[in-house]
């Protein structure tokens, strides 16, 4: 799969001294990994937001260190935020090798629409927005598609038993996870339908007075 590139340098600020670097357009991260000692690095902001938002947490990115020969493969686990602002605060970024299977939680991408929701006679409703896989990190994939107009009827649902998955990822989700499904529009709004429908045909019949007087007028 496709790998994007992303340059960072050694970072020799730590603690609470890194509210100078984001002040400063930097981003505070580390990298660790099964075979990786954590190791405190430092990022441009701008380039680094550019490349989560193409990436998210589950596809390689090719991090090169300054100091360093070769580029390292990462994945970005865990993406810290500021509750208000949404601006980045910390990445923790886990380096794989290509030999041994990792676990990653990949994005679920919904196509098309079911027949009830276009028709007007169900609601959909959607259980999972991530599935858990574990493969090697060269069989990782940006997303997995889940095809909902494969729901044809209320009450119709997709499981993770359900999905068309690439060969190479092992599902760890429960084969029985409901991802979507079309329930039954509500009780009360199928009567508020039915009340609305009511008024609009009163409200254009006409009133009993005004039949009384269209009578006199035809037997004049």
């Amino acid at each position: 799969m496709e790998q994007i590139a992303l340059t960072a340098r050694w970072r020799s600020v730590l603690g609470k001294q890194v509210k100078q670097l984001r002040r400063q357009g930097l981003i505070p991260a580390i990298i660790y990994g099964h075979r990786t000692k954590p190791m405190a690095i430092e990022l441009e902001e701008r380039a680094l937001e550019t490349v989560l938002a193409r990436v998210g947490r589950s596809q390689l990115v090719r991090l090169q260190m300054e100091a360093d020969d070769e580029p390292r493969l990462v994945l970005a686990k865990e993406i810290q935020r500021d509750a208000i602002t949404r601006s980045l605060l910390h990445v923790d970024f886990q380096e794989v090798v290509m030999d041994e299977a990792i676990m990653v939680e990949v994005p679920l991408s919904f196509i098309g629409q079911p027949l009830p929701v276009v028709e007007g006679t169900g609601l959909l409703s959607r259980g999972l927005g991530t599935l858990t896989i574990r493969c090697l990190p060269g069989s990782l994939v940006h997303e997995i598609q889940v095809d909902l107009s494969k729901l044809a009827e209320v009450h119709d649902a997709i499981t993770v038993a359900d999905l068309e998955v690439p060969p190479g990822l092992e599902i760890l989700t429960g084969e029985t996870t409901v991802v979507a499904q079309v329930l039954p529009l509500a009780e009360e709004e199928v009567e508020e339908e039915a009340v609305v429908e009511e008024e609009a045909v009163a409200a254009a019949a006409p009133a009993p007075e005004e039949e009384k007087e269209e009578e006199e007028r035809e037997e004049g």
